[in-house]
């Protein structure tokens, strides 16, 4: 992920006051990189992202 994206998720989480929206951008964020890495297959990361789409209560499941 670019620096520039971090800072960005950085201004956004300072300028939050909705906790439950904190938790739901850190755990897209997590999404992402549970995504990027290498050492998780495909399988995994989508049985992941739905059980992070279950937990934050939404049915978006997985980060496109």
């Amino acid at each position: 992920m670019p620096l520039l994206d971090y800072m960005e998720l950085f201004e956004m989480i300072q300028q939050d006051n909705d906790i439950q929206g904190l938790r739901q951008k850190a755990t897209y964020l997590l999404m992402s990189k549970c995504q990027e890495d290498e050492t998780v297959s495909e399988e995994e990361f989508i049985a992941f992202a739905e059980y992070a789409a279950i937990n934050l209560g939404t049915t978006e499941g997985m980060i496109h």
